[in-house]
C-alpha cells in the first residue's frame, strides 16, 4: 500500500510506525515541516521524507497548495495525518481523501481547550477525516467529550514484543513486579496509588 504521512519528523511514534510499515513492505512518504527534523536520521532509509517549504505555525497553512499537489501527484492509497491540531488542519485543507486522522495526546487534551477557535479547528479536522484512530481508549473517550458524531474511533494501542514479554507461571506465594515506560501525566490514562 502507498501511504502518505502528514506529520512531525520529531515524533518517536511516527518514526516507529513508519519504520514498521516499510518493514512490512508498504511504500511510506512522510511530509513534515522543515523545522520538525529532530528524528529524521532515525527513520528507515526506505521511508521517503519530504520537508515542506514553510516552517512554524504559518507553515500549516502556507504549505497547503504544495502539499495538495504532492499528494495528488503521488497517487497514494491513503493519507494518514498525525495530530488533530496543526497537521490535521493542513491535511483537511488539502481536501484529499481517503484521510485517516490519528489523535496522539496534546492535540486532544490540551490544544482544543486553549481557545474556542482551537476547539472549532479540531472538530472540523475530525469531521473531515474518513477514519479516526487513537492509541488508547481513554484518549478516544476524551475525544467523544467534545466530538459527538457517530463516526467510529478505532483504538490501535501501542503493542509489546510478545517474544520478550509473555505470561509466566507464578506460585501464589510469589510476587511479581512490572514497569511501564511512559510519561506519568494525568492524561496518559495511567493510574497511580
Amino acid at each position: 500500500m502507498k501511504i502518505a504521512f502528514i506529520s512531525s519528523g520529531n515524533s518517536i511514534h511516527v518514526k516507529k510506525i513508519a519504520n514498521q510499515l516499510v518493514e512490512w513492505g508498504h511504500d511510506i512518504t512522510l511530509y513534515t515541516l522543515p523545522d520538525y527534523n529532530k528524528l529524521l536520521s532515525d527513520f528507515d532509509k526506505r521511508v521517503k521524507i519530504v520537508k515542506l517549504p514553510f516552517s512554524g505555525k504559518k507553515g500549516y497553512y502556507l504549505n497547503v497548495p504544495y502539499l495538495k499537489k504532492e499528494i495528488e501527484n503521488g497517487k497514494y492509497d491513503l493519507v494518514n495525518s498525525h495530530y488533530a491540531s496543526g497537521f490535521g488542519t493542513m491535511a483537511r485543507l488539502t481536501g484529499i481523501h481517503p484521510m485517516a486522522l490519528a489523535v496522539f495526546g496534546a492535540d486532544v487534551y490540551d490544544y482544543p481547550f486553549k481557545s474556542k477557535s482551537n476547539m472549532k479547528r479540531v472538530i472540523k479536522n475530525l469531521e473531515n477525516a474518513d477514519v479516526i484512530t487513537s492509541t488508547s481508549h481513554v484518549m478516544a473517550k476524551k475525544v467523544r467529550e467534545y466530538y459527538h458524531e457517530d463516526k467510529p474511533i478505532i483504538v490501535t494501542p501501542f503493542g509489546v514484543d510478545l517474544n520478550i514479554f509473555y505470561p509466566r507461571v507464578v506460585d501464589k506465594d510469589d510476587y511479581f513486579e512490572f514497569g511501564i515506560v511512559k510519561k506519568s501525566k494525568k492524561n496518559t490514562g495511567l493510574i497511580f496509588y
